[in-house]
């Protein structure tokens, strides 16, 4: 099969309360590309829909095969009808329990040659890559699904850990981060992914609340160790919060920290407008 090139994008969700991007990947470029001569431009929507154009989400373009990258995502595969969920890869089935657009698109990339093939250049990357790793929530199945593509690459590479002990440094503090952040993935793994719906791998509603709850309070023990202004630089808030540094997003007096929670865990799982959670209730 013939080499492609693959290009990975990024692009602002506007309807959420807070910056975030979705990500998506193609063999061709998207902006202002006339893809009319191409019989087989292919699309990768990473749960996401079609776009034409987005901003290089922090990856460039490298030659592989499509045999390669449809072991892990058949390409141009979409479907949003009937309540189902956008087509995500192989392993990331459920883009509640599994993984968001974010962790799709890095296993696509893991194709590429290079390391870490990853989108850190998409806002909010460090806040999904914190609740769902590198490359989502089914670690067994990844590992099997990246070691037939790739016998050079670390499909366990943990791009958070990564930044994190860049900028907290290998101490105490990194380490009860990590044990809370160990804490949800167990949880997501054992209670909310046997809740998922075979049909079209969505949630029950409670269930989506539940996510919603155990993230804005794992977000909150962060906040708790890493302390307002490392938080901010760790999460690339000021970016998520429209320029706002953490001074300044609480000195006006309109915003509180158990808002800030809500708001990021809502815009993570797209909740509904007009939920309310509790930071504190982590019940099953």
């Amino acid at each position: 099969m013939a080499d492609l090139n693959l290009y990975a994008w990024r692009i602002k969700m506007k309807w959420l309360p807070v910056h975030l991007d979705h990500t998506f990947v193609t063999d061709y470029e998207v902006n202002g590309s006339d893809v009319s001569g191409d019989p087989n431009p292919d699309f990768w929507y990473c749960y996401g829909a079609g776009h034409d154009n987005g901003e290089t989400a922090g990856q460039g373009k490298s030659v592989v095969t499509l045999d390669s990258v449809s072991n892990i995502s058949e390409p141009n595969k979409h479907s949003g009808t009937d309540g189902q969920q956008e087509y995500g890869t192989t392993t990331l089935r459920s883009w509640y329990a599994d993984g968001k657009c974010h962790q799709a698109a890095n296993q696509i990339l893991f194709c590429i040659d290079s390391d870490p093939p990853v989108t850190i250049d998409a806002v909010g990357n460090w806040l999904t890559s914190f609740l769902y790793g590198t490359y989502g929530l089914r670690p067994k199945e990844w590992v099997d699904v990246a070691k037939s593509v790739r016998s050079d690459g670390n499909p366990s590479y943990d791009v958070f850990y990564v930044r994190a002990k860049e900028l907290i440094g290998d101490n105490d503090t990194l380490q009860r981060l990590e044990d809370a952040r160990a804490k949800f993935h167990k949880w997501v793994i054992e209670k909310v992914q046997p809740k998922v719906k075979k049909d079209h791998y969505s949630l029950p509603k409670k269930w989506i609340h539940r996510l919603n709850r155990h993230s804005e309070y794992v977000l909150a023990q962060a906040y708790y160790y890493l302390g307002g202004e490392l938080f901010w630089d760790v999460f690339d808030l000021k970016s998520i919060l429209g320029g706002a540094s953490h001074e300044s997003y609480f000195e006006s007096g309109e915003s509180d920290i158990v808002e800030l929670f809500e708001n990021l865990a809502a815009a993570i799982h797209n909740a509904g407008e007009g939920e309310e959670y509790s930071v504190g209730d982590t019940s099953d």
